[in-house]
């Protein structure tokens, strides 16, 4: 192919590209661009995130939460709440999820202490392979339902393909850290 043709293809590429992490940040609502790192390795075979996404008109209100796995939230907590001065709201046992769970709200957004209540649990296994910190990002939505049904009709890797009922009655679902760049991210809806 002539280089100048090669050269205007590229372009094109990264227009198109360029465009399309500008609208999905949009519907994020996120506006300045700058605060997030993106993989520009747009012309390989494989469909990056934004490609999937383009078009997906998920409603994101907030960041809900940030999951930080702990193997003890009475040592972890002590940090957030005598350095930090934030209060703990009370803990909470899931058991579905074999974890028991405390917040510390900040703002609208609050962080989450994951410990573990069962040692085959799933932080027990995160804390075996990663160690202590953070486990996952929560973003709120509007409609969990419609918001996995958009990702899934769109080839998004879902943990979960329906809502399930998480800490602090929320309905929350998540996304597979495969489609994600290794991030796991969940979904939540509080009424």
């Amino acid at each position: 192919m002539d280089k100048n043709l090669r050269s205007a293809a590229s372009d094109k590429k990264t227009i198109l590209f360029r465009t399309a992490k500008s609208q999905i940040l949009g519907y994020a609502g996120i506006s300045d661009q700058n605060t997030l790192a993106f993989h520009d390795d747009y012309f390989g075979h494989r469909l990056s995130i934004f490609e999937k996404l383009k078009g997906v008109k998920v409603k994101i209100l907030c960041i809900d939460h940030i999951g930080i796995a702990a193997n003890s939230i009475h040592e972890s907590s002590r940090l957030y709440t005598d350095a930090l001065g934030l209060k703990l709201t009370g803990t909470e046992d899931v058991a579905e999820q074999k974890v028991k769970t405390a917040f510390l709200p900040i703002g609208e957004s609050e962080l989450e202490l994951l410990e573990s209540t069962d040692p085959e649990g799933p932080i027990a296994k995160y804390i075996a392979k990663n160690g202590e910190g953070i486990q996952h990002i929560a973003l709120r939505v509007d409609n969990l339902e419609a918001a996995l049904e958009e990702l899934k009709n769109k080839g998004i890797r879902l943990i979960d393909e329906k809502p399930r009922r998480g800490a602090g009655g929320a309905m929350i679902a998540f996304i597979h850290p495969k489609a994600t760049g290794g991030v796991l991210l969940e979904l939540c809806q509080r009424d």
